[in-house]
């Protein structure tokens, strides 16, 4: 897990967190972990979704989320988005 962490806080249902922690007891660990790596592989497998991805851009395009946010969300520089030029 990575060095920079944030602390967030959520409510879910009880079977689901129920569920998390017999999980993280089989693979010896703990529900942090499952926790984080399932959030991590819906955001993963979200952005690649063309409807979200539709989404997503036009949050980009509509400034609600800057090109920083939106190569974070990526994971990576964003092919096919152009940065914006800043003035000089």
């Amino acid at each position: 897990m990575s060095s920079n962490t944030k602390r967030g806080q959520f409510r879910a249902p009880d079977e689901l967190v129920e569920r998390a922690d017999i999980l993280a007891t089989a693979l010896e660990t703990d529900r942090e972990d499952i926790l984080t790596t399932a959030l991590r592989e819906y955001i993963d497998e979200a952005v690649c979704d063309d409807e979200i991805e539709q989404e997503i851009a036009a949050s980009y395009y509509g400034a609600t989320i800057t090109y920083e946010q939106l190569a974070s969300l990526a994971g990576r520089e964003s092919d096919g988005f152009s940065r914006p030029q800043t003035a000089a």
